[in-house]
């Protein structure tokens, strides 16, 4: 039965639903203001979506592996799943979802996902785990979507000048449009027209989200991550800073899940980390 948890200290609280694992408040204790998307069904019903096994979309929203064809809902299945409470204290939760006879027919590997949410001071450390329980190779990726409220003007500035941004076409990535360099990205009507803004081959370790007064509302830093997808529907008061440990489909890929681009091949018996931390100024 889906349950939320909140954790707090003196200067910042967050509120996570074992639905999905999902992030649905992050507020600053003193002001109460909150800072994260309210998953308001007018824009977008979700608020911070953990994208597992698959980030994006798949053709046909199917794979193949061994030999046998698969279906996939785009973003994959974790964000609808229900999580496991694994501890909790004042400040911190750690939740799971395992493999099981509902993943299996969509994703026939064994795993643990495994989220912990830490407060330290004014941020949020927010780190995934994925754990090989099976006896052979599996393959996925990861991406976290995390929705910050913004106010007109808003921007959203990168530590360095970036390769990008590329677009999608009808759901698929296309690397293929002229390089472009971007180092800030400015919220409008029009940033969005063409669906979401991805970028590769990350350079930055941190992005800001800045008001029309270039005053910083959270900052976002994560390790060494391939993709980043910047997103929003048009006109929400709202956007998304993504992550990304994987990428859509393109247009002629294979449908092969161990060929297709971004996906990370773990062996039996590791573990692959990674982690995003939001800070309020």
């Amino acid at each position: 039965m889906k349950k939320e948890i909140l954790i707090q200290n003196s200067n910042i609280s967050a509120t996570v639903s074992t639905m999905g694992a999902e992030l649905k408040s992050l507020k600053q204790v003193k002001s109460n203001t909150e800072y994260l998307w309210s998953s308001d069904p007018r824009f977008w019903a979700r608020s911070a979506p953990i994208l597992f096994p698959i980030v994006g979309k798949m053709r046909q929203n199917q794979y193949t592996h061994n030999g046998l064809s698969y279906s996939m809902p785009q973003h994959g299945f974790a964000r609808d799943s229900e999580f496991n409470i694994v501890n909790q204290d004042k400040s911190s939760a750690t939740l799971e979802l395992e493999s099981s006879d509902k993943t299996f027919p969509s994703y026939p590997f064994k795993f643990y996902l495994i989220i912990n949410f830490t407060l330290e001071d004014d941020s949020l450390k927010v780190a995934y785990t994925v754990k090989n329980i099976d006896d052979k190779t599996i393959y996925f990726s990861i991406g976290s979507h995390p929705a910050f409220n913004v106010t007109k003007g808003s921007k959203v500035i990168f530590e360095n000048i970036e390769d990008g941004p590329y677009y999608l076409d009808d759901g698929f990535v296309d690397f293929t449009a002229k390089q472009q360099q971007t180092k800030e990205i400015e919220i409008n009507s029009n940033t969005f027209k063409n669906d979401a803004l991805i970028f590769k081959n990350l350079k930055s370790r941190e992005v800001r989200l800045m008001d029309s007064n270039d005053i910083t509302q959270i900052s976002m830093k994560f390790n060494q991550t391939p993709y980043l997808g910047i997103w929003s529907p048009v006109n929400a008061p709202f956007v998304c800073i993504e992550p990304w440990h994987g990428i859509a489909d393109t247009k002629d890929h294979s449908g092969e899940l161990k060929d297709k681009l971004g996906i990370n091949a773990l062996e039996a018996g590791k573990e692959f980390k990674t982690f995003y931390v939001i800070s309020i100024p």
